[in-house]
């Protein structure tokens, strides 16, 4: 799992495929658990906030460059 600031020096597009790869992931981790194979349930938890981390930070992104049109338009 990587931190929130190495998470923030990351590119959208970069954001958008850990994203991926996390739901990904995630998947597996809901199945093994149905399946009785899951070890450590924490790995869940763990999983689902990294995915939330993402997706803020994605909706950051988005609403920084937003403004930022705005400010470019304004000029």
């Amino acid at each position: 799992m990587t931190n929130l600031k190495e998470l923030r020096e990351k590119e959208m597009s970069e954001l958008k495929n850990l994203l991926l790869k996390g739901r990904e992931e995630m998947a597996g981790l809901k199945s093994a658990r149905a399946l009785g194979k899951l070890s450590d349930g924490s790995e869940l938890k763990r999983k689902r906030l990294e995915i939330a981390q993402t997706l803020t930070l994605i909706g950051e992104k988005e609403v920084l460059a937003k403004i930022e049109q705005k400010k470019e338009k304004a000029k």
